[in-house]
């Protein structure tokens, strides 16, 4: 996984998984600026912790059952162990 400063940036791909949509939700959710989105020359990345955010929050604002939201990042296959 791509990381800068303790950050860790994911793919579309990654992200859209995490989230349990796909990859063109992601993009649009970027485009209109619901989701924070950064630019490696035409690469698209999102920071976890702002996806993470994002999802507790949701794409209109409106605050998704958390533990819909625990369930799809536990799914996600995330093992930060030691």
């Amino acid at each position: 996984d791509a990381t800068h400063g303790g950050d860790e940036y994911l793919c579309t791909a990654q992200a859209a998984k995490i989230a349990g949509v796909g990859a063109p939700a992601i993009r649009k959710w970027v485009r209109e600026r619901k989701l924070p989105g950064h630019h490696a020359g035409r690469r698209l990345r999102i920071r976890r912790d702002e996806l993470e955010r994002f999802m507790r929050v949701g794409p209109e604002g409106d605050a998704p059952d958390p533990a819909d939201v625990a369930n799809r990042i536990l799914s996600s296959g995330r093992n930060r162990g030691p």
